[in-house]
C-alpha cells in the first residue's frame, strides 16, 4: 500500500467508516512507514482533543438564515458586477476627457509651448516637424468642420423633405403594433377558455 492510500484509510478510520479488511491493511502499512505512523498518531491526538470540546447545536432556523444570506450574496454580486462595469466606463470617459483636455490646452497654448520648447536643444531640432504636424492637424480640423457643416445641412434638408414620410411610417408602425397586440390578446383569451 502507498502513503496516499494509507491517508484515505486514515480518514475513513477517523469517520468510523473503515472495514476490517481496510483496518488490517492500514495496520500493516503503519508498522512499516514511520511518516504515516506519525501522521496517524497526530490525527488520533486531534480526535481525542476534539472529544473534550462540547457539542454546539445550531439554532432551529439556522438553514433559513443561511439561505437568506446566500440570496443577499447573489444580489450583492450583481451590484458588484454593475459597479465594476460602471467603473470601467468611468475610466474610459476619464481617459477620453484627459486626452481631449490635453489636446485642447495644447491647441490653445501652442505658441507659448513651442517657444518654451525652443529653449531646449533637444526640442529645438524637432520644432519644424512639430510645426508641420500642427499645421496638418489644423487643416484636418478645418476639413472636419466644413464636412460637418455640409452633413448638417444635408440632414436638415432630408428631414424637412421627408417629414411626411416619417409621419406615414409612424402611423403604419402604430397600426402594426395595434394589430399584433390585438392578436395576442385574442390568443390569450382563447388559451384561457
Amino acid at each position: 500500500m502507498n502513503c496516499s492510500k494509507a491517508e484515505k484509510y486514515m480518514m475513513k478510520y477517523m469517520d468510523g467508516e473503515m472495514t476490517e479488511e481496510e483496518a488490517k491493511k492500514l495496520n500493516i502499512h503503519l508498522q512499516q512507514c514511520d511518516k504515516c505512523k506519525c501522521d496517524f498518531l497526530a490525527y488520533e491526538q486531534i480526535m481525542a482533543d476534539m472529544e473534550d470540546v462540547p457539542t454546539i447545536f445550531a439554532p432551529a432556523d439556522f438553514e433559513h438564515q443561511v439561505m437568506a444570506k446566500v440570496t443577499q450574496l447573489t444580489d450583492t454580486e450583481f451590484h458588484v458586477q454593475y459597479h465594476v462595469r460602471s467603473k470601467i466606463w468611468g475610466h474610459m470617459w476619464g481617459a477620453f476627457t484627459v486626452i481631449f483636455g490635453t489636446g485642447t490646452v495644447i491647441a490653445y497654448y501652442k505658441e507659448p509651448i513651442l517657444q518654451s520648447l525652443s529653449h531646449y536643444p533637444h526640442f529645438y531640432d524637432k520644432l519644424p516637424q512639430l510645426a508641420s504636424i500642427e499645421q496638418q492637424i489644423s487643416m484636418q480640423g478645418h476639413l472636419v468642420y466644413s464636412m460637418g457643416n455640409q452633413v448638417s445641412i444635408a440632414l436638415e434638408q432630408m428631414v424637412s423633405n421627408s417629414m411626411d414620410i416619417v409621419v406615414v411610417l409612424l402611423a403604419v408602425l402604430c397600426g402594426v403594433q395595434y394589430y399584433l397586440l390585438h392578436r395576442k390578446s385574442k390568443a390569450d383569451r382563447m388559451s384561457r377558455k
